[in-house]
Parts: C-alpha cells; sequence; structure tokens
C-alpha cells in the first residue's frame, strides 16, 4: 500500500511504476481513486471513479496479489467491509432459474439504480424479458435474455448503441455502492 499526498502525485506515482514494474511485477500495480466529492456537497461522485473503487475493493476482497496507491481521501473514506463485500457479490451463469423481478430487487437493495437505459456502471433496466446491467465492476455492461424464470442468454453490449456484442458464460455482480443501506443499517441510523 503506498500513500501519495495528491491525487496528482498518486496518478503520476501510479503510472511511473507502471512503466517500471508493470509486466513482471509479483502483484498488479493500481490506482484507488478519491472520489473527489466531499460528504456535504449535493453532488454525486462520478460513476466512473466508483467502478474504479468498487474494482480495486472486489479484487482485495477476493484476495488478489494488488499494490494499491492511494491518497489519504481515498484511503480514509468509508467502504464495506471484505467479508461484507464479499457476502454482497453474485455471480449469474447461462441457465441460472432466478425471477427477473426478484434479480432486479437485489440490485436496488446492491445499490444499482434503475434507468430508462443502461449508460454508466452501477445502473439496470428492465425491458420484458431483457435485463441490462452495468456492473460496478465492468469495463462494458451486460445484457441478461430470460425465457421464463431462466437466463436463455448472457452478452456484453455497446452502451452507446445498445447493441448486443460477444455472449459470455457468467457475470458477477457487485455491490454499486461501497456502503449498503440494509434494513438493519437504517434502524441503527436512526436511533
Amino acid at each position: 500500500f503506498i500513500l501519495a499526498p495528491s491525487q496528482e502525485r498518486a496518478e503520476t506515482l501510479y503510472t511511473d511504476l507502471k512503466a517500471l514494474y508493470g509486466r513482471g511485477s509479483a502483484a498488479e500495480i493500481v490506482l484507488f481513486p478519491s472520489l473527489e466529492s466531499l460528504l456535504y456537497e449535493e453532488t454525486s461522485p462520478d460513476l466512473q471513479l466508483i467502478r474504479e473503487r468498487m474494482s480495486v475493493l472486489a479484487r482485495l476482497a477476493s484476495g488478489e496479489a494488488l499494490v494499491v496507491i492511494a491518497t489519504p481521501d481515498a484511503a480514509l473514506h468509508r467502504t464495506l467491509p471484505p467479508a461484507e463485500l464479499r457476502a454482497a457479490m453474485r455471480t449469474i451463469r447461462v441457465g441460472d432459474g432466478v425471477a427477473p423481478d426478484a434479480l432486479a430487487s437485489w440490485l436496488v437493495a446492491a445499490g444499482y439504480s434503475r434507468e430508462a437505459m443502461v449508460e454508466g456502471p452501477g445502473q439496470f433496466s428492465r425491458r420484458g424479458g431483457v435485463l441490462d446491467i452495468f456492473p460496478s465492476t465492468a469495463d462494458a455492461p451486460v445484457r441478461l435474455e430470460f425465457f421464463g424464470d431462466d437466463i436463455d442468454a448472457l452478452r456484453l453490449f455497446d452502451p452507446g448503441t445498445q447493441r448486443s456484442q460477444a455472449a459470455v458464460a457468467e457475470v458477477t455482480l457487485y455491490p454499486a455502492r461501497e456502503m449498503l443501506l440494509t434494513p438493519a443499517r437504517v434502524d441503527e441510523a436512526t436511533v
């Protein structure tokens, strides 16, 4: 873990270390970015920053060896404990039996936002027997095609054109936010 004094310095250090040790090192070098927004600000953090942070957290929670470069702001931001992150993940495969409504409910509980059209990480959309999801840790969204309550096909798609691309056998979904608002957590906050 390397702590840099500023986001600019962290990015420079990341670029330099990637150039020096990127290919042959035992652990991959990753940048854990700051959300660049304060709690009292009314703007939401950028979806790409959340995706980058969730990707690093998911990889750390899975036990992957990483060299993490961060700023104090990024490192001290409260997030899900590794055990809770692992417990909240869900892997979906072609042929799985899952009701689209139940999966949509799980996505909402995991912090995903329902949108008319999926354009960024942490969003999902449902149209009949099709559920589009942009996983919080992925570079591209995935389209789930249902036949009743069975997943008939999983395909990556282009968020710009909304056209299906390559088929995939499975997709792993992590929470879309670094804090899950479970009923127990909400009750604790209101006490």
